[in-house]
């Protein structure tokens, strides 16, 4: 773009400079100039010198990056050039976050992450400003019309940046679309940081490449085809929600930090209020800017840029976690800086978990395995095996477990909202197709697309066409297709027509409708899940037990044989129904002879064959 060219001729020098010196300083071992006092100057040591490096590498990969990016496979139809990871990140946008809930989910974000971040200076006050400045805004929309345009506000660059002593660039004019009502500054400081992406890099246009101007009637009008208008309605309805989450934020933390100008100056510095809202609604909501992306995220490599898609909101969340505990931890910094980061981390904490419980509490998902590890180790085999999720919401309650609002609406939010869940979800023993787990985990929405459909044409070929439409569905039609299901069978059903749970209402099939799934039927699937673990858990001891007792009975080893049937007898009064009798330990010894039998005749190489198998093999050698 034009303002990409005209940052690299005004940095490029300076870049480069920059490079040369670190250079210079590794070379000679030794930081400072000649000239400089003693103060400035110092010795490198090998850890030092081995950090510089470092740093001097990745510094040299990003300006690489920067000066000449690469934007990856390209192709042309009908003269029109498509950049390929753009339109996977198209495509993946659409099939998952393209949802009335997705856009609701992202407004979560202020009142918890923003607010947290707010309240290491100015506390509760945080959460006053961040409802006035949203009511301000979201009455506005609704009085004017969320698709009507915003009227423009004219500036001289002089008002948004200060006096240059030139007049032609001083008095240039610069119309920007802003929120009605605003004093004088705070027009200009959110005008500013507009220009300067605060507001408009959003994750709708880091996923898709797209550069959306918003959803308006204009918009919508322009549109030159049917397609494009959907297209413009979904991508803009999450962006909308995202303009809104920076433009609160941002408004919310300058108005505090205008207040209370001195806060700025104690703990965290910053030079003035706009410095200190540019600051917050970055970390609160994402720096989607090119220059602020891990070289893997700038990677135009296909394959990685589906395994990464949606995953660099995350991290940057999770960041604010570490800067805020690192700063809370670290020696040498002041007691203002470490309390202000004590009140940002306990903020975030405390926001997140009244908005979903313990699925608000970043890395939740390794303390639960933690408690699951040590249940195990602690137990013996007489106590009754349960998952840890399980354990832990019986024993604290849904309140606390997945926090007011679901408890209350009834609807999954809480693991949407929170960091509680491991950014990459591994498979799992609870779900069914391990390797699809693995293949979607691990290959990011561009995978699991495909993984979608290729389990919707199986569905669709055992017969069951409707379903498999459904499975193979982009979210958005999913959640249409399951709430007609739902209405016209009156609840949620397996494939085979058998019902999940109890007649799910209007108000649970309308939440489906938007996006998010009753809570009372996820309460279900979680339910029969540790029932299928606690399920394949029995059967493993089982099989085990026979295994152990069949090696002991062929090796002639009574001691052990007694030992095992001891275990065998606490086994079956323990799962009655799935009891070892003494023709299941018979019958396995029988088989396991056979085998060896087998194996010394024919030769098999450990493999087991049948009956019948084995006479085709026999006809096989003597024709042969």
């Amino acid at each position: 773009s034009q303002t990409r060219q005209i940052a690299k001729l005004k940095y490029q020098t300076k870049m480069e400079n920059t490079i040369k010196d670190i250079e210079d300083i590794i070379n000679r071992g030794f930081i400072g100039r000649v000239g400089d006092t003693e103060a400035m100057q110092g010795e490198l040591n090998n850890i030092e010198k081995e950090r510089a490096k470092e740093v001097l590498k990745s510094l040299k990969d990003h300006y690489a990056r920067i000066k000449e990016p690469d934007l990856g496979t390209e192709f042309t139809i009908g003269g029109k050039q498509y950049n390929v990871a753009n339109k996977i990140g198209q495509a993946g946008f659409y099939y998952y976050l393209a949802t009335p809930a997705a856009a609701m989910v992202n407004l979560f974000q202020t009142p918890t992450v923003a607010a947290g971040l707010m309240a290491g200076k100015y506390g509760i006050k945080a959460q006053k400003e961040i409802l006035k400045a949203l009511g301000q805004i979201t009455s506005q929309s609704f009085k004017r019309g969320i698709l009507k345009e915003r009227k423009t506000t004219t500036f001289t660059k002089q008002e948004l940046y200060g006096k240059t002593g030139n007049p032609t660039i001083d008095n240039e004019k610069v119309t920007m679309k802003l929120p009605e009502g605003l004093p004088r500054d705070e027009q200009i400081a959110l005008a500013r940081g507009m220009r300067e992406g605060v507001i408009e890099q959003t994750q709708v246009g880091d996923v898709t490449g797209d550069d959306l101007q918003g959803l308006s009637e204009e918009s919508l009008r322009l549109s030159k085809s049917k397609f494009s208008r959907v297209h413009r309605v979904m991508f803009g309805a999450f962006q909308l929600a995202e303009r809104v989450n920076r433009e609160v934020t941002f408004l919310a933390a300058y108005r505090l930090a205008k207040k209370d100008p001195q806060a700025l100056k104690k703990g965290d510095k910053y030079k003035n209020p706009f410095d200190y809202a540019k600051r917050i609604t970055d970390r609160a909501h994402g720096d989607y800017s090119h220059s602020n992306s891990g070289l893997w995220f700038k990677s135009p490599n296909v394959i990685l840029r589906s395994m990464l898609m949606f995953k660099k909101f995350p991290v940057m969340m999770y960041y604010n976690y570490y800067a805020a505990l690192k700063t809370a931890r670290k020696k040498g910094a002041s007691k203002q800086e470490i309390a202000e980061a004590r009140k940002q981390l306990m903020g975030m904490l405390g926001y997140g978990f009244v908005a979903s419980g313990l699925q608000g509490i970043p890395l939740y998902f390794a303390l639960e395995f933690a408690i699951g590890a040590l249940m195990e180790g602690l137990g013996d085999d007489d106590d009754e095996w349960m998952a840890p999720s399980e354990a832990i919401r019986t024993t604290i309650g849904e309140l606390l477990y997945n926090g007011p609002i679901q408890t209350l609406t009834g609807a999954e939010i809480a693991s949407r909202v929170g960091l509680g869940e491991a950014i990459v979800r591994m498979p799992s023993s609870e779900r069914e197709g391990t390797m699809m787990q693995l293949i979607e985990a691990l290959g990011g929405p561009g995978f699991a697309m495909g993984a979608n459909l290729l389990k919707g044409y199986d569905i669709a070929m055992e017969g069951n066409l409707a379903r498999g439409v459904e499975a193979a569905s982009p979210v958005a039609l999913k959640n249409i297709l399951k709430a007609v299901r739902y209405t016209d069978e009156g609840t949620a059903t397996t494939l085979k027509g058998v019902p999940i749970t109890d007649d799910l209402n209007v108000f649970q099939t309308a939440m489906q409708l938007v996006g998010f799934t009753p809570a009372e039927l996820s309460r279900q699937y979680d339910l029969n899940n540790a029932r299928r673990v606690l399920s394949n858990e029995v059967n493993g001891k089982r099989n085990r037990l026979i295994f152990r007792g069949a090696t002991a009975a062929m090796a002639g080893d009574k001691e052990e044989l007694n030992d095992i049937i001891k275990e065998i007898r606490k086994f079956n009064k323990k799962y009655p129904q799935a009891g070892i009798q003494e023709s299941s330990l018979t019958k396995s010894i029988k088989m396991r002879q056979r085998r060896l039998q087998q194996n010394a005749i024919y030769g098999f190489g450990g493999m087991n064959f049948n009956p019948k198998q084995i006479g085709l093999i026999d006809v096989w050698n003597k024709e042969n």
